[in-house]
């Protein structure tokens, strides 16, 4: 009871500090809302050739990852296991960044696409075998199902972080990759511009600190539209779209709907005109990428 009242007393000291004129406890949160909500309509009418293009996408997702079944019996069973809970993960991770995005965090957004690009390169790696599933997971593997501490998890899987993540990285756009000299430069950059968008956010204070500091722009409380970011993520999550489509096709087997190769390839093809449109030399370095570490054969 003593408990009870207690929260009880907290919850009315909240309600009587924060609630504003109109009766609703964090007024000013309302108000954000509204924005957010005026920043995904305007964004909706601006983009709207993007937009079929990504509900496409996402619809196609979860149509592989439902017909997916990972108890029939095959030789890559563990392997499809694995590739799937990535790919699931991976379009979580993907849809929260999206939303974001419409409701004008476009940085923020974009920091989510980082794990999204890093999970997307180990499943291309782990198709060529230039990385295990020992490489990744270490003696974990062959404890997966028994109770382990949480110190001890995180303990065998940094231990290989750094190796992997190396290997991945030299095979996909590194000089041995195979990639040309200028492609494998805009990948980097790609990367370093997620790096940034992650890390003490660096990206969203270069975007805005500097030119309020010198008077040229506000400083926004609330998300605005922003051309550069926007088009930023809207850049960054077509190319990274097209290699997920790409290494969805790993996941399809006999079982799939007679359609499911139809829309793959109306899909791949989208994305591969979409990046054709793109007049900077990026564009020309990710389509090298997908080429070259993407098309894969069953």
């Amino acid at each position: 009871m003593n408990e009870n009242n207690d929260v009880a007393k907290w919850l009315k000291k909240i309600e009587e500090t924060f609630t504003g004129p109109s009766g609703v406890i964090g007024e000013r949160g309302l108000l954000l809302q509204q924005k957010e909500k005026y920043n995904y309509e305007y964004l909706i009418t601006q983009f709207k050739g993007y937009v079929r293009l990504m509900d496409a996408f996402f619809d196609f997702i979860i149509d592989t990852l439902n017909n997916i079944s990972i108890n029939k019996e095959t030789k890559d069973k563990e392997m499809l296991a694995f590739s799937t809970s990535l790919q699931i993960i991976t379009f979580w991770r993907f849809r929260a960044s999206y939303n974001i995005f419409w409701q004008g965090y476009f940085i923020d957004a974009l920091s989510l696409l980082r794990s999204v690009l890093e999970t997307t390169f180990q499943i291309a790696a782990l198709e060529v075998n230039v990385i295990k599933l020992d490489d990744i997971f270490g003696n974990l593997r062959k404890n997966m199902f028994e109770e382990m501490s949480e110190e001890a998890i995180k303990r065998i899987l940094n231990t290989n972080l750094s190796k992997t993540d190396k290997k991945v990285n030299d095979y996909l756009y590194g000089p041995a990759s195979g990639l040309s000299p200028d492609a494998q430069d805009d990948i980097k950059s790609l990367i370093f511009i997620l790096h940034n968008a992650v890390h003490k956010s660096r990206l969203n204070v270069a975007l805005y600190y500097g030119p309020w500091a010198r008077g040229e722009k506000h400083m926004p409380i609330f998300p605005e539209y922003d051309e550069d970011a926007a088009t930023c993520y809207m850049n960054d999550s077509q190319f990274i779209g097209w290699m997920i489509v790409k290494s969805l096709f790993l996941l399809r087997d006999d079982s799939f709907p007679g359609d499911w190769m139809k829309k793959f390839t109306i899909l791949d093809e989208s994305f591969k005109f979409a990046i054709a449109g793109f007049k900077k030399r990026t564009g020309r370095s990710i389509e090298e990428l997908i080429l070259k570490k993407f098309t894969f054969t069953k």
